[in-house]
């Protein structure tokens, strides 16, 4: 029959971070609410299909039903079929907020598609997405957001707070950061989430893992406390930092401070 599971449901399928966003995010980064924003439970809640070939007699009560435009398909769980990510992102894009849609691209460009049971597939460069994304009918207004949003994304990004702060330096116009630049120190590899290498400058964000496991506190803290022993300046970040328009200000004013004292010295 060609059926194979699309949108919402396959992208979890393939572990990329869909989810709801908050409204402060939108409006600080300028970005339109999705068409389809207050269904997002309603999408989460109904399997979504794609078919191909010929259309399946089958009832859609309780389910959607959605033409393939037959980009490749994965073997996923219990003997189904994922929907190429691609497909299945522009699927989903009525719901989901452009920050959300970035960062399944930063994710599917920075790691494998982890799918439960099954060899991981290699991350897709920006080029093949690119190639995928062109398959799709180009005036539908879900291509054009994931367009959009794929003008957005870049590799080398762990998490989907990394996507959210990288696009909140980049709106209030800070110079475009390193994304988990390798810095070698005493010997070993470290890795800050967004840095300026040069200037030694960097932000790290901390997610709840890092206060409620403590082994990964600790070994956090011993992290950065390295950084700074070898002369990098990092902050910090917790949601509260990002949320709270006060402390929010108040680290975008210290990075710009640190920047233009950096970029003063190096000139």
């Amino acid at each position: 029959m060609g059926l194979s599971i699309t949108g919402i449901h396959a992208l979890e399928l393939f572990t990329l971070p869909v989810g709801y966003t908050k409204r402060w995010v939108s409006d600080f980064l300028n970005d339109p609410a999705p068409p389809r924003a207050r269904e997002l439970r309603q999408a989460f809640e109904t399997p979504h299909l794609a078919w191909s070939e010929s259309r399946p007699a089958v009832r859609e009560q309780g389910m959607r039903l959605t033409k393939s435009h037959g980009l490749k398909t994965y073997a996923g769980p219990w003997g189904t079929r994922l929907a190429h990510p691609v497909e299945a992102l522009v699927v989903a894009a009525p719901y989901l907020s452009q920050w959300r849609l970035t960062a399944c691209l930063d994710a599917l460009m920075s790691g494998a598609l982890q799918i439960s049971e099954f060899t991981p597939q290699p991350a897709m460069t920006n080029e093949e997405i690119t190639a995928a994304v062109s398959r799709l009918p180009a005036r539908n207004p879900a291509v054009i957001a994931v367009k959009r949003a794929l003008s957005n994304a870049a590799d080398r990004v762990c998490s989907p707070m990394e996507t959210l702060v990288r696009r909140m330096v980049a709106t209030q116009g800070f110079s475009e950061p390193s994304l988990n630049h390798p810095v070698m120190i005493e010997g070993e590899l470290a890795y800050p989430d967004l840095s300026w290498p040069e200037l030694r400058v960097g932000l790290e964000y901390n997610g709840e893992i890092h206060l409620l496991d403590r082994r990964t506190y600790g070994t956090e803290m011993n992290r950065i406390r390295t950084f700074q022993d070898h002369g990098w300046d990092l902050n910090i970040l917790v949601l509260d930092d990002l949320e709270d328009p006060a402390l929010r200000w108040k680290w975008m004013q210290w990075l710009a401070e640190k920047l233009n004292r950096g970029s003063q010295r190096a000139s």
